[in-house]
């Protein structure tokens, strides 16, 4: 019997996820190979949905667009803040990564820095992934079904 890749089933996969630019983003070969329960939503739409209805030894290459991946940049975490307000320790320079916290609970938010001029900083809090395709190679190595789905 031959079964296929759902939800609720624990896979275990090999995979390599690319920027279509060929830059590797993540892989797993050289590691173990990823094994989680399919439909927990624990890695991006397009990764868990390539898996689906896949079988055992079989290897697929898919392009996952962005709204599939990481989504598409927003602008609302994107801030001018100006420049008398940043903190001179702060190295105002295009491209450098900062952390800021919006208030006293808040956690640390990662931004880079896209803009410095003499009136403000540009700060970007997007993923840097967002707005971008990636390329997934992925090989079902093991499935263990969840037969209560059957």
């Amino acid at each position: 019997m031959t079964f296929f890749a759902e939800d609720g089933d624990i896979v275990t996969v090999h995979y390599t996820l690319s920027y279509t630019n060929g830059t590797i983003y993540d892989s797993s070969h050289g590691k173990d190979p990823l094994t989680f329960t399919l439909g927990s939503k624990e890695f991006i739409p397009g990764f868990e949905s390539a898996i689906k209805s896949m079988e055992v030894g079989e290897t697929k290459t898919i392009t996952i667009p962005c709204k599939d991946a990481f989504g598409p940049a927003l602008d609302e975490l994107k801030k001018k803040i100006p420049i008398d307000d940043v903190p001179p320790h702060i190295n105002k320079k295009a491209g450098q990564g900062i952390s800021i916290q919006l208030h006293e609970q808040a956690f640390p938010l990662f931004c880079t820095i896209k803009e410095v001029t003499p009136e403000h900083i540009l700060i970007d809090a997007n993923f840097k992934q967002a707005d971008k395709d990636f390329l997934l190679v992925i090989e079902l190595i093991d499935l263990d079904a969840d037969i209560s789905q059957s």
